[in-house]
């Protein structure tokens, strides 16, 4: 059961493209359309949002540049989503930075910031250096 329980939470994301990856709604459809729909997409001046629902209620946002490079996510939904999934290649920066070990004026590869208690998880994370000039940190959401 738990193998069962721990696949149930963590196929969905599998569908979703990495910060700093590609975005292809193509792959993400025949990865395993009965858990990922496109729900809607939004385009801006130089970036769109891509709109994901999974089947067990949750939701994430993939905010991509111009040349259909994840920049942001955002997730909302009863589970957190598994953050090496949606980090991508960010994922060893982030476990980098939550290290309290280190000690580091530079700034940060990846932004995350992660909230909820059971049943009603949010979160996002960004890329500083890919964030497109017209956006502002509050339009990721």
């Amino acid at each position: 059961m738990r193998v069962v329980l721990l696949s149930m939470i963590t196929l969905p994301v599998l569908a979703w493209a990495g910060l700093g990856g590609p975005v292809d709604p193509l792959q993400q459809n025949t990865l395993n359309p009965l858990i990922v729909t496109q729900r809607a997409t939004s385009i801006a001046k130089s970036y769109s949002v891509h709109d994901l629902q999974d089947n067990i209620g949750g939701q994430i946002k993939e905010y991509t540049n111009a040349q259909g490079v994840v920049f942001a996510v955002t997730w909302r939904g009863p589970f957190k989503p598994d953050l090496r999934q949606l980090l991508g290649d960010y994922f060893s920066d982030y476990v980098a930075a939550n290290d309290t070990t280190q000690t580091s004026s530079t700034p940060a590869k990846v932004v995350v910031v992660s909230e909820g208690r059971l049943r009603n998880f949010h979160g996002k994370a960004y890329v500083p250096a890919l964030l497109p000039s017209d956006i502002a940190l509050r339009d990721i959401q």
